[in-house]
């Protein structure tokens, strides 16, 4: 494989040059000097790196996991995301953002990223090109079947990428990125919206440690650690972090103690109604061994579950079509499907407020479709079937399922949330 297909869950080895020999080397606080540093130029040449490209680096070497390595990436918010320069000027002449460009190489739709200027010159000779800039949790976030592999830095001497096989594992690391940064907002007592506070109990990834007997049988929840005894009960928002904490457990516990720990996932709606049936807690730590913990007293259960607003998810499939003016319908090839999330209000029984299926009907087909266009002709909306999605159906989200790319479906996402506001969103943003 070469350099820059070069897959991090491969981890194969790389010539180094003096610059990677200094950080094999280097103290923790030479490399934050180093980092620090980012950004300057002597001669023309640079001769220090940003953080994420040491990081990427240090991978490269093998001194540190595949893991830490994809949470970083995701963490990383001024990804450059190549983009086609007509496309460019389309998106500033219509106000809308970019469209990110797929490259064909080798019969793969590849998505190029970089994380700065040194990287886009390697790629474009000349350090022209077009860019648009997105936080990891987006890019990655969005990765779906509009491509077969997302490349990093491609032909420079950090490029490494990640094939559609990897794609769920990066799609879920963003979203966990997203809760704990939103858990962060609320522990400084951040004004949160209803949308966030929805999002903090919707969160389907949660995880509790569990210990289990040689047997499988149930033997309780271990607390998080703590110098004053308190009965922390510890929750992760990913694998990674509960991963640290299984380790840390295995190594203090005694060896008389043969009980596994492992992780039972479950999302907000159920976590926060167990831990308001738990006795004598004291506090809830969200990956307490991360680096840094977000800690809360018991009651911010009762707080999420009163201000996140109930949502329904729902589910319209139907046939577009066009009817021109002299009465004929010419229907289209292709079916069509819109997911939305509704407030649990806006849904009475199986029937959906009929004003936000309407504000979604106007964004889609023009403000005027029900009178139709100019030339005489009309959208119309044929044989549509509506599906309030069960709570088993919504765990396994079939959104997140769709091709994009196919031709005989078209897809469609609406939020909807408070009494006025319908917005379309991108699937990864769901």
């Amino acid at each position: 494989m070469s350099n820059e297909n070069k897959n991090p869950a491969d981890n194969s080895e790389m010539a180094l040059d003096d610059l990677l020999k200094f950080i094999e080397e280097a103290s923790p606080e030479e490399l934050a000097a180093l980092a620090d540093s980012a950004g300057s130029d002597l001669d023309g040449a640079a001769q220090y790196e940003s953080e994420i490209d040491l990081t990427i680096r240090r991978w490269i070497n093998k001194q540190i996991d595949g893991t830490e390595l994809l949470r970083r990436l995701v963490s990383f918010d001024k990804w450059d995301v190549a983009i086609d320069d007509e496309e460019l000027f389309r998106a500033i002449e219509e106000k809308r953002p970019s469209k990110w460009a797929v490259f064909e190489e080798n019969g793969e739709k590849r998505l190029f990223v970089f994380t700065g200027s040194d990287a886009e010159r390697a790629f474009t000779g000349d350090g022209g090109g077009s860019f648009t800039q997105a936080p990891g949790t987006h890019v990655f976030g969005s990765l779906d079947e509009r491509f077969d592999f997302i490349c990093i830095n491609p032909y420079s001497d950090t490029a490494i990428g990640y094939g559609r096989e990897h794609f769920a594992m990066l799609r879920e690391m963003a979203e966990a990125v997203k809760i704990e940064r939103k858990l962060k907002d609320l522990r400084a007592g951040e004004e949160l919206d209803n949308s966030v506070w929805a999002e903090i109990k919707n969160y389907p990834n949660y995880i509790l440690p569990v210990k289990t007997d040689a047997a499988g049988n149930w033997a309780g929840i271990p607390m998080a650690p703590d110098e004053k005894n308190r009965r922390l009960l510890p929750v992760f928002t990913a694998e990674d972090y509960f991963f640290v904490f299984q380790k840390d457990y295995f190594d203090s516990a005694p060896e008389t103690d043969l009980r596994v720990v492992a992780p039972y996932k479950l999302n907000g709606t159920e976590l926060f109604r167990q831990i308001l049936k738990m006795e004598n807690l004291d506090g809830v730590v969200f990956n307490c061994e991360s680096g840094n913990p977000v800690a809360f007293a018991p009651q911010i259960a009762q707080v999420i579950l009163n201000q996140a607003p109930a949502e329904k998810f729902v589910q319209i499939d139907y046939k577009e079509a066009l009817m021109f003016a002299n009465g004929f319908v010419a229907e289209a090839e292709y079916d069509s499907t819109i997911f939305c999330r509704f407030p649990a209000e806006r849904i009475n029984g199986e029937t959906v407020d009929p004003e936000k299926l309407e504000r979604i009907c106007q964004i889609l087909y023009g403000a005027n479709w029900r009178h139709g266009n100019d030339d005489g002709s009309r959208y119309l909306v044929l044989r549509p079937e509506m599906h309030i999605l069960t709570t088993a159906e919504e765990q396994s989200a079939p959104w997140r399922n769709v091709n994009l790319h196919d031709k005989n479906h078209h897809y469609w996402f609406f939020k909807i949330s408070g009494a006025n506001d319908v917005n379309r969103v991108q699937q990864a943003d769901f």
